[in-house]
């Protein structure tokens, strides 16, 4: 039960990173 509430969070921080580079890649691409 752990493990599997360790692989959500891991997965979550992997999601939110990817979204924040894909944002920064948006707004230099705009600039």
């Amino acid at each position: 039960m752990a493990l599997t509430i360790g692989l959500w969070v891991l997965a979550a921080i992997i999601f939110g990173i990817y979204l924040a580079l894909s944002y920064a890649v948006r707004n230099d691409k705009r600039a």
